[in-house]
């Protein structure tokens, strides 16, 4: 399904009447949340990850921010096929923390999680997230383990998660320490406990962890059910973001975190 207009209104109408038309089997609808800008060379593959997933109820939005390249008109011919993916450009770029507000803004499922345009899912990840959520209903966000890829996807090491040994996210990542990383997801109504994305540039992973956490209980699950392509554009290998983190880390220093992060 492809939306011309950048209204989220219209297009989660749009979603919502396309799920009827999914299989039935799987009764809890999962929203898959991605933001492009620039990646052609992987978004068939991308959304193809999607697709190809053994859950079958499942709906993915997809917003260009106003891509260089031929990325949205890619995803166009792909979602063209598929009546659960959404399709949207921004008239104007947003950049990533407004992207991923507006994306969040349109999602009709239970649960949403994130996918970069350049990385994928595994077959089972969405079937298993799922299964975890509804086995842990107390739980309101889980982040999982992943690989971590090369270019080409055809070698791969022990990605950058892990459990929070301190407590909390914040403070197990004090000295820049990577914990809250790939897989991300959470209950989609935790978009109306508090604002998950802010007007950020880049680094928007790491404060969307602080916010959730201050927010609701999260879990860490070992598995790795998402795969990291690692390439020389990646926004995360750019040299300031480092510097953005740490003032990141500040603003969120003095915050409540009512839970501490358990495992799954």
């Amino acid at each position: 399904m492809i939306a011309e207009s950048s209204s989220p209104s219209s297009s989660s109408s749009s979603s919502s009447s396309s799920s009827s038309s999914s299989s039935s089997s799987s009764a809890i609808k999962f929203s898959v949340l991605t933001a492009t800008r620039d990646c052609l060379r992987y978004v068939g593959e991308m959304m193809r990850s999607v697709i190809s997933q053994s859950y079958d109820n499942w709906e993915h939005i997809i917003v260009d921010d106003c891509s260089s390249d031929r990325t949205y008109k890619r995803a166009c011919e792909i979602a063209a096929k598929h009546d659960n993916i959404i399709v949207v450009r921004n008239e104007e770029r947003l950049y990533c923390g407004a992207n991923y507000r507006k994306i969040l803004s349109m999602a009709t499922g239970k649960y949403c999680g994130i996918l970069d345009g350049d990385d994928k899912l595994r077959p089972d990840s969405i079937s298993r997230i799922v299964e975890l959520y509804e086995n842990n209903l107390d739980v309101d966000f889980i982040w999982t383990n992943h690989k971590w890829g090369n270019t080409k996807m055809d070698r791969f090491r022990n990605g950058l998660s892990s459990m929070a040994k301190k407590g909390t996210i914040y403070d197990s990542e004090a000295g820049l320490k990577h914990v809250y990383s790939h897989w991300r997801t959470f209950k989609t109504e935790m978009r109306d406990r508090g604002e998950l994305f802010r007007d950020l540039k880049c680094t928007v992973d790491k404060d969307l962890g602080y916010n959730l956490e201050e927010l609701g209980q999260g879990a860490f699950h070992s598995k790795q059910l998402y795969l990291y392509r690692y390439h020389s554009s990646n926004m995360s290998h750019n040299s300031s973001q480092k510097d953005v983190w740490k003032k990141i880390r500040k603003y969120h220093e003095n915050k409540y975190r009512p839970f501490e992060i358990v495992k799954i």
